[in-house]
């Protein structure tokens, strides 16, 4: 019989190596660990490159709205090719100097219209808009400002008319970028009331589709499938003003990808309509304008449409010369009309050409405030047609005394009519004593003894002191002496008093 083998031998033949099996069990499990953990590790490098990209593009906004407070101004577009070691002085490179302001020519790129290296000048009927690098050096701001958090330059896009001096605070001007949603529902554009957009920046991305790298000089990388919605973003030309702001996805849904991150303003939201902490006192929902209010929740200043200077909570000036009509109140024939320097409200009646036209078809009355010699005058407008030149009649008059005249442009009197009076009927009124409180020195007109009276402090008396007989009349015969003032019959009175 063989001679068993001690077991400790057994034992550590067992604990030479790892099978085949365990191997492979340990491996996937080290690689489900390590992969998680990279990807772990991705997910938290992106969520910190896209809040450095927010950092960015905020500081950019702040920049850019403090340079309009003090310019009352934008600054033109930088050139997306030039690079922060390029000599800034170089003549060669003039208009492709890192960080500065594009000057075509040695003038403002509102009044050039040359297209420089390395922008765009994307032209849309009267909108034009210039497209290009955000122009740090000229914000005042280091040059790493101009680049997100993934290595691309901020692509910075400004209405062209913005940029010329104190186009800012210029009633006439306003931006001409239109936005888009992620629907394609336009938020702003030129058409709206606000305007479209003064000013426009956005990064590219994780996906980098269609950004410029900031550390070289190179065309943009390519911007993929045209039906992702950051392509609006992308595909920059001479002919584009449309810019996108969606909800962000990353590619959840493949066709509303929406990586980019973006900000950008109207006219009305910058620095010269804010506060000094720089927060907005007006905001815009549509064509719709709003106050906001400052740091407090208050404004406390004037508004004006048509003046700089804005003198009361509301001040309003046309912006044509002479009398114009500044304020309209409705449409149509009931249209309410406030026209300046007239000092006039109309219904229904327009001061257009230096004359009043008709809104609508059908009669105008108006209510003029004299500005020569303080008067009010009333007035009226026969029935015309829509667009036609009304003949203005004045009807009554209140002069800067306190005389009222109906009839008559120059009452003498308190009050003073040029034709009859007629008036009504007025038996209600039956108190009469002594004081005007009482009545006293009041006519009327009495139906039932077709007289006129008047109270003469005690009782209603008819005008005239009552009827007047002629001594040569009887019963209800009058003679026709020329002499006699008054003839009446009167039942009761004899022929002879």
């Amino acid at each position: 019989m063989p001679a068993r083998k001690p077991a400790s031998r057994r034992i550590s033949r067992r604990r030479d190596g790892f099978s085949l099996l365990e191997m492979a069990i340990v491996l996937a499990i080290m690689g489900a660990l390590l992969s998680g953990g990279l990807l772990a590790g991705a997910g938290m490098i992106e969520r910190g490159q896209y809040s450095a990209t927010r950092d960015a593009l905020d500081q950019a906004a702040q920049a850019l709205n403090d340079f309009s407070t003090t310019t009352g101004r934008l600054p033109c577009v930088a050139s997306l090719n030039a690079l922060p070691a390029d000599p800034p002085t170089d003549p060669a490179n003039i208009n492709r100097r890192f960080g500065h302001e594009i000057t075509p020519n040695g003038a403002r790129c509102s009044t050039d219209t040359s297209v420089l290296d390395g922008t765009w000048r994307a032209v849309d009927g009267s909108r034009i808009v210039r497209i290009g690098a955000l122009p740090t050096r000229t914000l005042g701001l280091p040059d790493s400002a101009g680049a997100d958090g993934f290595g691309n330059r901020i692509l910075y896009v400004v209405t062209e008319s913005l940029t010329a001096p104190n186009s800012l605070t210029d009633i006439n001007t306003k931006g001409a970028i239109a936005v888009m949603d992620g629907s394609g529902n336009v938020i702003v554009n030129d058409g709206a009331l606000v305007g479209g957009a003064a000013f426009f920046l956005a990064s590219a991305g994780a996906d980098r589709k269609g950004g410029f790298g900031f550390k070289t000089r190179s065309a943009a990388i390519p911007c993929g499938t045209s039906t992702n919605l950051d392509v609006e973003n992308c595909n920059l030309s001479s002919t584009d003003i449309t810019f996108r702001d969606a909800l962000f996805n990353d590619g959840t849904e493949a066709a509303r990808r929406f990586d980019d991150l973006t900000r950008w303003a109207t006219k009305y939201s910058l620095g010269v309509v804010t506060t000094g902490g720089g927060s907005s006192l007006w905001g815009n929902n549509g064509d719709n304008i709003f106050s906001v209010g400052n740091d407090n929740n208050t404004t406390t200043g004037n508004v004006g449409i048509g003046t700089t200077a804005p003198s009361q909570n509301l001040h309003v000036l046309s912006s044509g010369a002479g009398n114009q009509t500044a304020m309209q109140i409705g449409t149509g024939v009931g249209s309410l009309f406030l026209t300046h320097n007239w000092a006039s409200i109309s219904s229904n009646l327009r001061f257009d050409d230096n004359q009043f036209r008709y809104e609508a078809a059908g009669p105008g009355s108006m209510v003029n405030m004299s500005p020569a010699n303080g008067d009010i005058l009333f007035q009226t407008a026969a029935s015309g047609a829509a667009g036609a030149v009304a003949t203005i009649t004045e009807r009554m008059r209140i002069t800067s005394t306190g005389n009222v005249g109906i009839g008559t442009t120059a009452p003498a009197v308190a009050l003073d009519v040029a034709g009859g009076i007629r008036p009504g009927s007025q038996t209600t009124v039956t108190a009469c004593g002594l004081g005007s409180a009482n009545g006293e020195g009041t006519q009327r007109y009495n139906s039932s003894t077709k007289t006129m009276e008047f109270c003469n402090g005690t009782a209603w008396t008819a005008i005239g002191g009552g009827a007047m007989v002629s001594r040569y009349g009887s019963g209800n015969r009058c003679p026709s002496d020329n002499w006699i003032v008054t003839c009446q019959y009167l039942p009761g009175v004899g022929p002879e008093v």
